[in-house]
């Protein structure tokens, strides 16, 4: 199971989650290989050099969960062995490991007598590819084994030359139907626009899974010139066929086929798969954005599938929204348009009742796309439909909500209290999207408190009580605080939250009142919202509460957290750090609250309990928690000496907490020491030191990506090679250039079997996607077209949904990289529990992908908890501590 978490926003206060991981993940041992004995290694160099052969191939066998330094010259002697089984298993683990240096003693492979050698040995180029040797491939593609040209085949595709077009080409007639795909496919992934002549005549290869690949090959190359061929492949009798060229005319945004797509999308059909024509076709002409093929979406809205799509989304919809900004006048004047839908209100207000079908049909959809599209004074010609009647009541206030134009907030409030339960639900989501804690609006502030009067259920109420803390105005303040003593706790708890986004510290002593409440959901909520909102005289009052005998101590923790980040003193600290030598499992909580405390006091109370106390040499825990809370000391020259001695601690736990931290504190002359950590054995320390070397980077303008960063990518363990990946996004979107070519990356994302650094290398390619070609130089420019030309290719193929869904996003720019790179300030506490319901485990592996992209990897506190600090607005996810090496993590 994975757990996501929402963090929603830059809160100075800490949140809790509870994240719930699969049990077999937090038995998984280091880096998730099975466990061997110490002398493991010792055991099979001795087994290979056996005469009996079930030893030797039960020793390869074993070679896969060696870890690569050591595995490295087993590997090479099993290379060497008589015996076919044993080799075969070593070029497997050689492939996994990366072990390019094998390449020498491989080549030869590709003319054994045995095919079984042949084969793997192109499937090792396939994954290791070389260049060089694109001409000995060449020859395997003659080979009478059709395994063997296929292996050959993707090795081709993998090798990135230009030099390997031509043979592939000349396998376009290969008599086995799956080699011909491969070619095609490859063909794909070289990306080599003379390519495209000889594949439009396989257009109408005998196979359609052949014409298929074709016509997906043809779209990816991007040359307008397939576009008279992919418009014939529309009649294919193969419905897979007719649905790939769509896409593929969609992808060249072919304006000449629009004429020839648009009927597929309006006109019925009693053919099998009619409705994924329609939306193929309707996905194409979003993506053409002509003004015909915008015209031709606007004729579907009401039809088929967007009939009755209320506030969910419609493929002709979806299709309106990908066409973008350009889309904009002709979605006005299907809104503005007459005739269809209920009449106009005669009193010029609201009309609930509005129809679905007919002209109201059409403009429901264009409200409801415009929203989407953010267009740009399109808030008033929704809310005059609104009032005409042509947008059904729900479906405009769920369209304001999207276009996010706060000048439209007053036609949401006047909704909130609304007898419509569906008008009242979407009135109130409205309002929470368009009010913005930061920004107090004191125009909501009169409306909801009269909507809180007459509002019909509780629920209605409680999601009132938490909209008056979004106002932002002090005055609502006491009715909040009046709330909390409410005898629905569901009203309570909003009324708490509320009091915490509020920020107005004249709560916080009846928060504090509330750490002591029979209910611990209340307890809870009140100490996080004590630590948002408590004013400097609470501070101490709160920190007293640790001694008391009945306190609940972890909600107190909490709160004492959040209080001395924004009010810490002195005093407040010192109270803070003498609580540790008594608390319990809350100690580590404790010493995070110091690091986080206002000021630079609480950074000499860590060194002195490094040295003495909670911290020291024989508090592991401590030290560990130390490590994590100097991540909150951005900057402080302080925190740097500290974080720089645990980075040396002889346990790996508390080297990955420093290795972390250092992305925080470190200054340019740290990088050796951040690259060093690249290269620790524990996998936790190197993933977290990547991570660290993006952060510094991005956080000192003169500095340059490191080449190690580049290296990284081909390190065995997953989670470093993913936190390379997002490291040089950091940079990137930093406003430096990275030190890769960009073939790494992309090999990355086409093959590597983890799923989350195929979606990192997604997102940093997107990067290089979004610039500009034509104001590139040739370099750059080959570059961003082969970074797109991935993404597409990811977006059709990538085995995991997930990953394909990360692509599509990217492709099209729906998730802007600048802002997912977006830091903050807040703090989240994610308590690391099995997936059957058990209490959190102390101690457990855990990694945390956070907002930013990163993996946070590291072990859990003695309660079973960790606190992520810096967070900005997003979601965090628990990733498996640590997948096998050369196998998948499931987005």
């Amino acid at each position: 199971m994975r757990s996501a978490v929402s963090n929603r926003g830059p809160s100075l206060a800490m949140s809790v989650a509870v994240a719930a991981v699969a049990a077999a993940a937090l038995l998984s041992p280091g880096d998730g290989r099975a466990a061997l004995w110490p002398d493991a290694p010792d055991k099979i160099k001795a087994d290979l050099a056996s005469p009996d052969v079930s030893r030797r191939r039960a020793a390869a066998a074993d070679l896969v969960n060696v870890p690569r330094k050591e595995a490295i010259p087993l590997v090479a002697k099993a290379l060497g062995d008589s015996d076919l089984e044993v080799r075969l298993a070593a070029i497997v683990v050689a492939a996994r490991i990366r072990m390019t240096e094998a390449g020498d003693r491989i080549i030869p492979w590709l003319t054994d007598p045995s095919p079984a050698l042949r084969e793997a040995a192109c499937e090792f180029f396939a994954k290791l590819p070389d260049p060089r040797l694109v001409k000995v491939l060449a020859r395997s593609l003659g080979d009478t084994d059709p395994r063997v040209r296929l292996a050959a085949v993707r090795a081709l595709g993998a090798s990135g030359s230009a030099d390997a077009v031509a043979p592939l080409l000349a396998r376009l007639d290969d008599s086995n139907s799956k080699v011909r795909l491969s070619v095609a496919r490859a063909l794909a992934r070289l990306g080599d626009k003379r390519a495209v002549t000889p594949l439009v005549s396989k257009v109408q290869d005998e196979a359609s899974e052949v014409r298929q690949a074709v016509v997906r090959t043809l779209g990816e190359l991007g040359d307008p010139k397939a576009s008279a061929a992919l418009v014939i492949a529309l009649r294919d009798q193969a419905l897979e066929v007719r649905i790939e060229a769509l896409s593929a005319l969609g992808r060249l945004r072919a304006a000449d086929a629009v004429a020839s797509i648009a009927p597929l999308a309006i006109e019925p059909s009693k053919k099998a798969g009619a409705a994924d024509v329609r939306r193929a076709a309707l996905a194409a002409l979003g993506r053409i954005g002509t003004g015909a093929a915008v015209d031709a979406i606007v004729k579907t809205f009401g039809l088929y599938e967007d009939a009755s799509p209320g506030t969910g989304s419609s493929p002709a919809r979806e299709a309106a929204v990908s066409a973008g900004a350009a889309a904009t006048p002709t979605l006005l004047a299907a809104l503005e348009g007459e005739g269809g839908g209920a009449a106009a209100s005669p009193t010029g207000g609201f009309s609930a009742g509005a129809t679905t079908s007919g002209a109201s049909s059409s403009a429901s959809s264009a409200a409801w796309s415009l929203g989407e599209i953010r267009a740009p004074g399109a808030g008033l010609a929704i809310a005059k439909a609104m009032r005409r009647g042509l947008v059904p009541l729900p479906v405009g206030l769920h369209a304001l909500a999207s276009l996010g134009d706060s000048g439209q907030l007053p036609v949401c409030l006047e909704h909130v209290a609304a007898p419509d339960r569906a008008v009242r639900v979407e009135a109130l989501a409205a309002t929470a999207k368009l009010l913005d804690p930061d920004q107090p609006d004191g125009r909501a502030v009169e409306p909801l408190l009269a909507s809180l009067d007459v509002a019909q259920t509780p629920e209605d109420r409680a999601e009132i009580a938490a909209l008056l803390g979004r106002t932002g105005a002090a005055r609502v303040a006491p009715v909040l605080v009046g709330l909390t003593a409410a005898k629905d706790e569901r009203l309570r708890v909003s009324a708490i939250d509320a009091l915490g986004t509020l920020g107005a510290p004249a709560g916080g002593k009846t928060l504090v009142k509330l750490l002591d409440d029979p209910s611990a959901t209340v307890r809870l909520r009140a100490a996080i919202a004590l630590g948002r909102a408590g004013g400097p005289d609470v501070v101490h009052p709160t920190i007293a509460l640790l001694s008391a005998a009945q306190a609940d101590r972890l909600a107190v923790a909490l709160a004492v957290g959040g209080l001395l980040e924004r009010h810490g003193d002195a005093q407040g600290i010192a109270a803070a750090r003498d609580a540790t030598t008594t608390a319990g499992t809350e100690r580590d909580l404790l010493l995070v609250a110091i690091g986080r405390a206002k000021g630079g006091v609480g950074v000499g109370a860590l060194g002195a309990l490094l040295t003495s106390g909670a911290g020291g040499a024989n508090d592991l825990d401590g030290r560990r928690t130390i490590a994590l809370a100097l991540g909150a000391r951005v900057g402080d020259a302080a925190a740097l000496p500290l974080v720089v001695g645990l980075a040396a601690d002889a346990d790996p736990s508390v080297r990955a907490q420093a290795a972390w931290s250092l992305g925080a504190v470190a200054t340019s002359a740290e990088m050796p020491l951040a690259t060093s950590l690249l290269h620790d054995p524990a996998s936790a320390v190197a993933a977290n030191a990547a991570a660290s070397l993006g952060r510094i980077v991005a956080r000192h303008p003169a500095l340059t990506a490191p080449k190690e960063l580049c290296a990284a990518l081909d390190d065995e363990r997953p989670y470093v090679r993913a936190n390379a990946l997002t490291a040089l996004r950091t940079i990137v979107t930093a406003g430096r250039a990275d030190t890769c070519d960009g073939a790494r990356e992309r090999r990355l994302l086409a093959d590597d079997p983890n799923e989350v650094v195929r979606a990192a290398a997604a997102r940093l390619l997107a990067r290089h996607a979004s610039a500009k070609p034509e104001k590139a130089d040739a370099k750059e420019s080959d570059l961003v077209t082969k970074a797109r030309a991935a993404l597409e290719r990811c977006t059709l193929g990538d085995p995991s949904g997930a990953v394909a869904s990360v692509c599509r996003e990217s492709s099209l720019g729906a998730v802007a990289p600048s802002q997912a790179m977006e830091a903050g300030t807040g703090a989240l506490v994610v308590f690391v529990a099995p997936d059957d319901g058990g209490a959190p485990i102390p101690r457990t592996a855990y990694a945390i992908e956070r907002p930013d992209g990163f993996l946070h990897v590291g072990n859990a506190d003695r309660r079973g908890a960790v606190v992520e600090l810096l967070l900005g607005k997003g979601a965090l996810r628990l990733r498996v501590a640590s997948p096998p090496i050369g196998t998948a993590d499931s987005l």
